[in-house]
């Protein structure tokens, strides 16, 4: 009878569910071993205060406002407004990839950096208010800039050749080997300089999604997906 009733109450429970939360019932999801992987966000939701990491690192995002969890990429994604969308990551050692990084990540802006707006949006930035260690933007004409070491004396910018579709997906990666920064778009490489060495901005850091850092107006327009961040080179 137990058995029976076990049974009954498990089809009740399940019933409710469509096909992915049962799987997601079924196998939870558990933090990814890899421990170059310090950052893995999935942005599938739903949650409107946290954004949970899927490293063994546990670099939980605190969802300052959001516009909504859509369909993304890979499950869903996470939209930001372009007006003052924004998740907040408190610094953690792990974040600290002073010797080798990478940032890889699918987006799909919405529009770009208009007349009267900044040149360039921040998809994903990790520093402090008056230093960068590393930003990830979208500029104006739809290339990646990728700018290291912000408002230090060993500043770097990249930018690629390679232009973002509004209202596509493109696949974006940024990687730092210890002597030079490059930037691929959708599995190519599209732009590239040299760089000795990443500056860490100091305790006050923190890694910043949807903007190149808070307070300003270079909030980013559009759709992110399956965001990662490595202390190692990974290439696409």
């Amino acid at each position: 009878m137990k058995r029976w009733t076990a049974l009954i109450l498990l089809v009740l429970i399940l019933g409710g569910l469509t096909g992915c939360e049962i799987f997601d019932w079924l196998f939870p999801e558990v933090p990814v071993s890899d421990s170059t992987l310090v950052v893995y966000y999935d942005f599938d939701g739903p949650s409107i205060t946290t954004l949970p990491d899927n490293s063994q690192y546990m670099n939980t995002g605190n969802i300052q406002e959001i516009s909504g969890v859509v369909p993304g990429k890979v499950g869903n994604a996470f939209s930001f407004d372009g007006m003052n969308d924004v998740v907040i990551v408190p610094n953690s050692p792990s974040l600290q990839t002073t010797m080798r990084m990478t940032v890889d990540c699918w987006v799909k802006p919405l529009s770009l950096p208009a007349a009267g707006k900044p040149a360039s949006t921040g998809i994903a930035a990790y520093g402090r208010d008056q230093q960068g260690m590393w930003e990830l933007r979208l500029m104006g004409d739809g290339g990646i800039y990728l700018l290291l070491n912000w408002n230090a004396a060993s500043m770097v910018e990249v930018v690629s050749s390679a232009k973002l579709a509004v209202g596509s997906w493109h696949h974006v990666t940024a990687t730092f080997d210890g002597a030079s920064a490059k930037v691929y778009v959708d599995g190519v490489l599209s732009g590239e300089g040299a760089c000795p060495q990443l500056v860490y901005p100091g305790a006050e850091s923190f890694l910043a999604l949807g903007v190149d850092f808070p307070g300003s107006d270079e909030y980013f327009h559009g759709l992110i997906d399956e965001l990662r961040i490595y202390s190692e080179v990974v290439t696409p």
